[in-house]
């Protein structure tokens, strides 16, 4: 077992790497946006963006994560090449139909989704942008699923360079706006998918598999259903910010959001691309248990840690980000409660896992879709009263119920035993640090900085009198001082880890 948490931490930690590339452009471009676009521009961006997110969560009817299941099992394990060809095929076909749909709509309604008309060739654009990332899309999940940590992240930089270096030459030479930002995703995307062209040919076979396409996709289909309701359940409260507010006040929720979803990308989704391969090839061995015990403490503590960091530093992050723009760093209160919801739910993701595994899937489309619900109910309730502040709230709520729901449907059906004790304890000493640094807020920096750096490092300290420790995680933690407390040290341990 602790080899496998090895090399979950390890591709956790380069996975990080690659998610800054994909996903954290906004953020590294967000002092280019606040300086060129206004925030009610950005607004929009954000509603095209959490359009993407839900194109892409539908696209393939949910094939790559079949293709997550099924890879390693051994039954198939000779016509591996035919099995990524058909879920390739199957997902480029299911893209270009989502694509076309999309189209119509943005074309014929977009008032009422937008709630503003946008620019044929700015439409024309922000879809080509999402058609190239549909074309990058599966090769890189095989990547994941073959556990190609590095050279998947690799590709992710590459991404992210021409998409930085693309986007400041044609919002500063070139004042181009919406349009100059699609743009440069594209060419991002396209440098990625030559790259990738050598490396798919290598891995398919040109052969369709129409009996495994059709299991894959009984197996699938509520699975993309769910994740369409989790993504409603994401993002309905922009939208019905938008609906009930202004784009002024989605972009500055937006703005919270998306320095909050730092944890998301650089963790929690680090993390799963890490964590599922190994899941489903232990899926059965005799220690399962403990590695499905461990792993999801293991996970809460680092996250938590993470966020943290995050949490207590979210208004200097932000105000240096927008370049003291208020309007894009005054939502900072927004960012803890954000975060929270975001570790639940990777707790609950890995709930989802042990139900994949029994092919529980309708069971999962079944909770998410009646979550997804009480969350618009939610954001319907409180966003009048409370405003951006009743949108985090509500995506608060709705993640701990649906993590509950999963949670006690697997320990009545599977039996299956989390430390959740351990992990309560975690989130409430979270409460306890965060709310000791909002007495430092209103102190000059110089105090409020060091304070808040000494209440993180306090955070492991302090599950110590809460007796959160067993004896070998506290030898184990011992060690790993010893080992990385010297600088002079850093380069030969690095050295010694195996990154292939």
């Amino acid at each position: 077992m602790l080899k496998q948490l090895k090399s979950i931490v390890k591709n956790t930690a380069i996975y990080s790497v690659g998610n800054i590339a994909t996903k954290l452009a906004g953020v590294i471009l967000l002092p280019l946006y606040a300086k060129n676009i206004s925030i009610a521009l950005f607004g929009l961006l954000s509603l095209f963006d959490m359009i993407i997110d839900l194109i892409l969560s539908v696209n393939g009817i949910g094939i790559g994560r079949a293709l997550s299941r099924w890879y390693w099992d051994k039954q198939y394990a000779s016509t591996r090449k035919s099995m990524v060809f058909t879920a390739y095929v199957f997902y480029l076909f299911s893209s270009l139909l989502f694509l076309l749909i999309t189209f119509f709509l943005l074309q014929h309604f977009q008032l009422q989704i937008l709630q503003i008309e946008v620019k044929q060739h700015i439409l024309h654009l922000f879809l080509l942008s999402l058609l190239f990332k549909s074309f990058i899309f599966m090769p890189m999940q095989v990547q994941r699923i073959q556990q190609k940590a590095l050279v998947n992240t690799t590709l992710n930089i590459v991404n992210l360079v021409f998409t930085i270096v693309f986007t400041v030459y044609f919002l500063i030479f070139r004042n181009m706006e919406l349009e100059g930002i699609f743009l440069a995703r594209i060419i991002g995307s396209v440098a990625v998918l030559i790259i990738l062209i050598p490396y798919m040919f290598n891995q398919i076979e040109f052969r369709i598999q129409w009996k495994l396409l059709f299991e894959m996709l009984r197996f699938s289909w509520p699975l993309v259903l769910s994740d369409l309701s989790s993504m409603i359940l994401a993002l309905s409260d922009r939208f019905i910010i938008n609906i009930i507010s202004t784009l002024e006040n989605v972009g500055a929720y937006s703005i919270a959001f998306r320095i909050s979803n730092v944890v998301k990308l650089l963790v929690v989704n680090a993390f799963s691309q890490a964590y599922v391969p190994i899941f489903f090839k232990s899926m059965n061995a005799d220690d399962r248990g403990r590695l499905y015990t461990k792993t999801l403490t293991y996970f809460v503590y680092i996250t938590t840690f993470f966020s943290l960091a995050v949490s207590l530093f979210a208004k200097e992050i932000l105000q240096v980000f927008s370049l003291g723009n208020e309007n894009y760093w005054q939502s900072y209160p927004l960012i803890p409660i954000l975060i929270l919801g975001i570790i639940v739910n990777g707790m609950r993701r890995q709930m989802v896992l042990v139900m994949m595994k029994e092919q529980k899937t309708r069971i999962i489309l079944l909770f998410t879709i009646i979550v997804a619900i009480v969350n618009i109910l939610l954001n319907f309730l409180l966003i009048p009263v409370m405003g951006n502040y009743g949108a985090a709230l509500a995506t608060l709520i709705s993640q701990i119920v649906l993590f509950t729901m999963n949670y006690l449907y697997i320990l009545k059906k599977f039996n299956e035993k989390y430390e959740i004790k351990k992990t309560v304890l975690i989130l409430i000493c979270f409460l306890i640090i965060y709310g000791t640094s909002l007495l430092f807020r209103d102190l000059p920096l110089l105090i409020t900085i060091p304070a808040k750096i000494i209440l993180i490092a306090f955070f492991p300290v302090l599950l110590v009198f809460f007796h959160f420790y067993e004896p070998i995680e506290l030898l184990r933690l011992k060690q790993s001082w010893k080992k990385w407390r010297n600088p002079k040290n850093w380069k030969n341990n690095i050295s010694k880890i195996n990154f292939r």
